[in-house]
């Protein structure tokens, strides 16, 4: 992406804690998530997050999700199965966290909503999600790489 030798690419940290690129000119915004055996990394020319999350069962999601979620989001989660209720916690957090990383505002910080997002599934059952700060005029291309331990 930015033709140049590993490096010679220069890493900085926002006042917000979030990773950049600290280099001048560079329009190119980077986002990493991990989980388990799994590592994702986005680049984009506008601000991006990802997250990644291996399900497991969380005790009283719905408390969670009231504390931190969009009106939106608490009842699409108020309105499942207890079937189907920890996968889809799993999927709007994902895409809860991913957001709060596109903006840098860590976890807690104001819950602003990204313009896209993408909720995917990959098949060991590991959950993740993408945001983008505007609607991409080209297609999004998620790849994913298993670690070797």
């Amino acid at each position: 992406y930015l033709d140049l030798k590993p490096g010679a690419v220069n890493i900085g940290v926002a006042p917000s804690g979030k990773p950049l690129l600290d280099m001048p000119g560079q329009q190119l915004h980077f986002s990493l998530a991990h989980s388990h055996h799994q590592l994702m990394i986005a680049i984009a020319r506008s601000p991006v997050g990802l997250d990644l999350e291996t399900p497991r069962r969380v005790g009283n999601c719905l408390k969670i999700a009231r504390r931190l979620f969009q009106p939106r989001d608490i009842q699409l989660l108020e309105g499942v199965s207890e079937q189907l209720l920890q996968q889809t916690f799993f999927r709007l957090w994902t895409a809860y966290e991913a957001s709060q990383k596109m903006h840098g505002e860590g976890l807690f910080g104001s819950r602003t909503p990204a313009s896209y997002r993408s909720s995917f599934m990959l098949d060991d059952g590991t959950i993740g999600a993408a945001c983008i700060d505007a609607h991409p005029a080209a297609a999004v291309e998620i790849s994913c790489f298993r670690l070797d331990a």
